[in-house]
């Protein structure tokens, strides 16, 4: 399987802003300076060293992962993510309406559904989106999105043939050679995570949720659910001050993240649903916080990886 990023910022976009753009550049004509940079040959290679907070950025847009899994493509949520995702299927077989995609949805707060009005496939007729859902309601609250209040376009106008199927927690299902699997999750208004399988391989999207309790007997739901998965794509937006001050929010830290992942000997955990007003400096704080969490336990050591727009990981 390869997992694309699309969109890693949780409840609203967060665009780098001016100030942020220029403390880079700041940063880097200084390393310049510093290296005594004298020849354009030299450039590409200063960037290339260049440490992560300034070699690019983190992103803003919200929550979308595109999975291609066989001839399947799958993508786990509609956040603004998946606006760009669709700019680029338009330039393949979708700019055609000869596309087929199967949409996945943890749930429907506005930041992981307000990119669907967006997505130029949904406008091509012949295009074919199965959306997948455990809430008995799904269409509704597209349409709801859709409704002239909030949206000159109505569900119903969209060219595209647009499907939803209503799945069950705990239920497995097909997406082609998939096999998958919903999980509910502690979050307002329900979450849900899902196991991919492909090909041997396994895969979790478990975004927005909360994990209360800590013991052993709280967290074997999700560690048996999780266990022995390649890939753990885990809601990391809160640090544990956070996480004190916003109980019941639903949402949760990267060293609980940790801990699940160690116990349930995953192999990547990847941090995922970044909060809104964090830099692209203090998210690599808490990827290498985490890091020397799990070096530092005498546990089942995995990899830490920050989720970042573009980036893509094979599984």
């Amino acid at each position: 399987m390869k997992i694309n990023f699309w969109g890693v910022r949780g409840s609203i976009p967060a665009p780098i802003g001016s100030q942020e753009i220029l403390y880079k550049i700041t940063e880097v004509l200084n390393i310049a300076l510093k290296s005594k940079i004298s020849q354009k040959s030299q450039i590409k290679q200063l960037i290339n060293s260049l440490p992560s907070p300034l070699a690019g950025t983190t992103g803003g847009n919200t929550s979308c992962v595109e999975i291609h899994a066989g001839n399947e493509i799958i993508v786990m949520d509609a956040g603004t993510g998946i606006r760009v995702l669709g700019n680029k299927l338009m330039t393949g077989d979708f700019g055609k309406g000869k596309g087929r995609i199967h949409l996945i949805m943890s749930h429907t707060h506005w930041d992981h559904i307000m990119g669907f009005p967006f997505f130029l496939p949904a406008s091509i007729k012949g295009n074919t989106i199965h959306i997948y859902g455990c809430h008995s309601d799904l269409k509704d609250r597209f349409r709801n999105e859709h409704n002239p209040k909030h949206f000159p376009v109505l569900l119903e106008s969209l060219s595209a043939n647009i499907e939803f199927h209503i799945i069950k927690p705990g239920q497995n299902f097909k997406v082609g050679n998939c096999n998958v699997c919903p999980i509910d999750l502690r979050h307002p208004g329900v979450s849900y995570g899902y196991r991919i399988e492909h090909g041997g391989k396994k895969i979790i999207y478990a975004t927005d949720a909360e994990y209360k309790d800590l013991s052993e007997k709280g967290l074997k739901k999700y560690i048996d659910f999780f266990y022995g998965c390649d890939m753990l794509i885990f809601d990391a937006m809160y640090t544990l001050a956070d996480a004190l001050e916003k109980e019941d929010w639903g949402h949760s830290t990267s060293l609980i993240g940790a801990e699940i992942a160690m116990a349930a000997k995953i192999k990547n955990l990847v941090l995922f649903h970044h909060e809104p007003n964090r830099n692209d400096s203090e998210l690599q704080g808490i990827k290498q916080n985490t890091i020397n969490f799990i070096k530092n336990s005498s546990r089942y050591q995995c990899n830490v990886t920050l989720a970042y727009e573009g980036l893509e990981i094979n599984v």
